[in-house]
């Protein structure tokens, strides 16, 4: 019987894969900041080990995480699913502050987890460690700098661990999934919808009403058509940013004597 913690498992992404791994007949253990949603957990899953963890405090993260694994009997896998979105800013006006938060929740978190983690992993058959990127961290994301940076560098660090335990007989994978409906991408696209309607009041509207007594209604009309017919040819700005269709995986493997790396981005 496999023995699972998931970093992040009370809510979205993290809550399927505690369904699908119980659903499988394995031990799972999550932590997660949401009192409330681990409570809700537990009480529809009786046998799912639940801690509150902040996984930007990191004396929370030695206290719990190895409570857990105690209270596991061991690990066979490591789900590191836990992140934050940050700012939704240009880059220009983000937070010093709330940069640093993000990357301490989303690679400090995910780096301390799995620090503590593989002296046991090491002692599994098969060990297995899985970080959630995200497609932000193979094509940027305008506005929100801090998580794609976060999500970049998660990239890289999965790619180090699969070069440093394939010789333990460790995996490493990374997942970088597109938009997941809920209600954590609800906010985010609240936030994005903020900072578009903000840039309009203060820059494309400013310059209307400065600009608008010195061009002809015809010239409008016109300038409005020609918009107009050039958008028709393209795809939805949503859709040119990232199809909701794509997912993209790295995927890491190695042996005990070569480590090989490959990346795919699969549709």
């Amino acid at each position: 019987m496999q023995k699972v913690l998931v970093t992040a498992g009370a809510s979205g992404i993290g809550l399927e894969i505690v369904r699908a791994f119980s659903g499988a007949g394995a031990t799972v253990a999550v932590v997660d900041i949401d009192a409330a949603a681990l409570t809700k957990l537990q009480a529809g899953s009786p046998g799912v080990i639940a801690e509150r963890c902040d996984l930007g405090e990191l004396d929370q993260i030695e206290s719990v995480v190895p409570r857990v694994i105690e209270a596991l009997g061991g690990l066979d896998v490591l789900i590191n699913n836990g992140g934050i979105a940050g700012q939704t800013a240009p880059v220009e006006q983000v937070s010093p502050a709330e940069w640093d938060r993000v990357m301490r929740v989303n690679l400090g978190g995910t780096f301390n987890v799995t620090r503590l983690a593989i002296p046991h992993l090491k002692k599994s058959p098969a060990g297995s460690i899985i970080n959630m990127s995200s497609a932000a961290g193979r094509l940027g994301y305008p506005q929100r700098s801090a998580y794609a940076a976060s999500k970049w560098g998660m990239v890289g660090f999965t790619k180090t661990l699969s070069m440093e335990l394939g010789a333990f007989g460790i995996r490493a994978n990374a997942i970088l999934p597109g938009p997941v409906a809920g209600e954590r991408m609800q906010r985010v696209l609240e936030a994005r919808a903020a900072a578009v309607a903000a840039h309009w009041t203060k820059n494309v509207a400013a310059h209307w009403s400065t600009s608008r007594s010195r061009v002809s209604p015809n010239r409008v009309r016109s300038r409005r058509w020609r918009c107009s017919s050039r958008r028709t040819r393209q795809k939805p700005f949503r859709d040119r940013l990232l199809p909701s269709t794509a997912t993209c995986t790295v995927r890491c493997r190695s042996s005990s004597r070569t480590p090989i790396c490959e990346s795919a981005v699969l549709s």
